[in-house]
């Protein structure tokens, strides 16, 4: 039997192996040039919540210049993506099922949400959901 000890280890172990799989992605993110052209007039912090873990992103003129577990104290944000880790898991496979494609069908799901300045995301809509997708097997060539 499952204690709930042992349930948060694992928890807390699924969302580091996620969180890693995401700081690989975002680091390969300046390979891939079309996605930095789209997003070349965003420059913001992000905060990414994959479940209770906290990851920071630096996004300057569409390239992720960091992308960090390390958030400094009173760290601004224009805006955060909230997730929990499995929206995220059902969110990289490499065809995701109907209903967990898409942010926003994770809002809708009640297991996404955003926070903070919605204009910079809206304005940035399309490169935000694909830089988010990156940890994604196949996503963009």
């Amino acid at each position: 039997m499952e204690t709930a000890e042992t349930s948060d280890t694992n928890e807390a172990a699924g969302e580091a192996a996620l969180c890693l799989r995401f700081e690989q992605a975002m680091r390969g993110a300046a390979a891939h040039a079309e996605l930095v052209r789209r997003g070349r007039t965003l420059t913001a912090d992000v905060l990414v919540h994959i479940g209770a873990a906290p990851v920071l992103l630096r996004i300057e003129r569409g390239a992720v210049v960091e992308c960090t577990r390390s958030i400094p104290l009173l760290c601004s944000t224009r805006f955060s993506v909230r997730g929990t880790a499995q929206a995220w898991r059902k969110l990289w496979e490499p065809v995701p099922e109907a209903g967990w494609h898409d942010l926003f069908a994770l809002t809708k799901r009640g297991s996404m949400q955003f926070e903070g300045s919605m204009q910079p995301l809206l304005a940035h809509l399309q490169y935000v959901k694909d830089l988010l997708a990156l940890p994604r097997r196949g996503a963009l060539p």
